[in-house]
C-alpha cells in the first residue's frame, strides 16, 4: 500500500504539472495564477466510494467441507487449492496491473480471497480535436466488472464453474421483477461494509479471549482450592495413621497441634486449623466413649468383689458364734478390719468416679504468658 501511496502523490504532481503547462500554453494568466494558489488535486472525483475499491471472493463453507478427497483421507483440501488459482487468474484477467496488495484468508468461517484494486485512467481533454491536456486518474468505472456489480456476480460464476461453483441467488433481479409486477419485494439485504464486519469480528474475538482467560482464571482458584484440601486431609489421615499404628499418642496430637494453631496464628488457613480443631474433636470424643466403657466396665468389676467380699463378712460373723470366747473375739477384730478397709476402698472408688466427672482444663499453649497468681 505505500507504493500505491506514492504513486497517487507522484500522479497529482504531473497531473499539476500537464494542467499549468496547459494554461500557460493557452496564455490564461488568471487561470494560471488562480490555479497555482490551488495547488495539486486528488487524482480522482469525489464520491461516496472513494476512489478504489476492494475485492472479496468466496463460497459457502459447505462447499469447501464437501470436498470428496479431503473426505477420503487426503492430506490437502483440493478445492482450498483450486479456489485461490482460479480467483487469482479471474482478478488479472479483467483488472490486470491495477490488482494490488492481494491476500488470501483462512481465519474466518470460509476460505476467501481480498484484492484492492486501483483503477488507474488517462484522462485527455480535447477541444476541436486538439489535445488540450492528458491527466493520470483513478477512475472506478473504467472497469466494467466495477460499473455494473450484477454483471459481475455473473461473470464470476461463469468462471467459477470449473471447478464445480455456481452464481449465487439473484436477488437484485426478482426485486426489480417483482416492483415491475406491481408485487411487494422482499427485503434488501443490508450488506455490511468490510470494515464494520471486520470490526465486530475484532470485538468478537476478544470477546472469546476474556471469556477463555476468565475460565483459565477460575479454572486455576479452583484447583488451588482443591490442592488446598487434598493436602489439609493427607495431613489429617497421616495423624489417624500414625495413631493407629501406635507412633503418636492422641495427646501428643493435641498438645502439638495447639503449640502449632499458637506459632502460626497469622499464617495458617483457617481451614486448617479447622481441620485441626475436628480432629481434637474426634480424638476427645474417642477418648470420652473408651473411658466411660472402661468406667462401666470397672464398676461392675468392682460391684462383683464388693459383693464377694461382703458375702464373706456375712460367713465370718455366723462362725463367730460358733467359735470360743477368745477365738471368736480375735476373728471379731479381724471382721472389723476388714470391713474398714472395704470402706475406705468404695470411698476411694467413689471419690476417682467423681475426678474423672470433672471438665478438664484448657491448657495453656507452649510459649504462651501464664498469668500472675498475684495478679488476682
Amino acid at each position: 500500500m505505500a507504493q500505491a501511496l506514492d504513486e497517487i502523490d507522484e500522479m497529482r504532481l504531473e497531473n499539476f504539472e500537464a494542467e499549468t503547462d496547459g494554461l500557460r500554453k493557452r496564455n490564461r494568466k488568471k487561470d494560471l495564477q488562480a490555479r497555482m494558489l490551488e495547488g495539486p488535486r486528488d487524482p480522482w472525483r469525489s464520491s461516496r466510494h472513494g476512489p478504489m475499491r476492494e475485492v472479496m471472493l468466496t463460497a459457502h463453507r459447505d462447499w469447501f467441507d464437501g470436498d470428496i478427497e479431503s473426505f477420503l483421507g487426503a492430506e490437502e483440501n483440493e478445492r482450498v487449492e483450486q479456489f485461490p488459482s482460479c480467483a487469482v487468474s479471474w482478478l488479472k484477467y479483467h483488472f490486470g496491473a491495477d490488482v494490488i496488495h492481494p491476500k488470501a484468508d483462512l481465519d474466518e468461517a470460509a476460505y476467501h480471497v481480498h484484492a484492492v484494486i486501483m483503477p488507474r485512467a488517462t484522462v485527455r481533454h480535447m477541444r476541436k480535436g486538439k489535445l488540450l491536456s492528458e491527466r493520470r486518474m483513478l477512475q472506478p468505472s473504467v472497469h466494467p466488472m466495477i460499473a455494473n456489480y450484477e454483471a459481475a456476480q455473473t461473470n464470476v460464476g461463469e468462471w467459477f464453474s470449473s471447478i464445480g461453483l455456481v452464481r449465487g441467488e439473484r436477488r437484485k433481479e426478482a426485486w426489480r421483477n417483482a416492483v415491475l409486477a406491481g408485487e411487494t419485494p422482499e427485503p434488501k439485504v443490508q450488506h455490511k461494509r468490510t470494515r464494520k464486519w471486520r470490526e465486530e469480528q475484532d470485538q468478537k474475538r476478544a470477546g472469546e479471549l476474556a471469556g477463555l482467560q476468565s475460565e483459565r482464571k477460575q479454572v486455576a482458584r479452583q484447583t488451588a482450592v482443591a490442592e488446598e484440601r487434598e493436602r489439609e486431609a493427607d495431613e489429617v489421615l497421616s495423624s489417624v495413621d500414625a495413631v493407629v499404628d501406635g507412633r503418636i499418642d492422641p495427646e501428643e496430637i493435641e498438645t502439638s497441634a495447639s503449640d502449632a494453631d499458637a506459632a502460626t496464628q497469622t499464617t495458617t488457613p483457617g481451614r486448617m486449623q479447622r481441620a485441626r480443631t475436628a480432629f481434637r474433636r474426634a480424638f476427645g470424643a474417642m477418648r470420652k466413649d473408651a473411658a466411660v466403657r472402661e468406667r462401666a466396665r470397672l464398676e461392675k468389676a468392682f460391684s462383683a468383689a464388693l459383693g464377694g467380699v461382703s458375702k464373706a463378712l456375712g460367713l465370718l460373723g455366723k462362725a463367730e458364734r460358733l467359735l470360743p470366747r477368745d477365738a471368736a473375739e480375735r476373728l471379731s477384730q479381724l471382721r472389723t478390719a476388714a470391713q474398714e478397709g472395704l470402706d475406705r476402698s468404695t470411698l476411694d472408688f467413689a471419690r476417682e468416679a467423681v475426678a474423672q466427672d470433672r471438665p478438664t482444663p484448657a491448657r495453656t499453649p507452649s510459649g504462651a504468658p501464664k498469668s500472675d497468681p498475684r495478679e488476682d
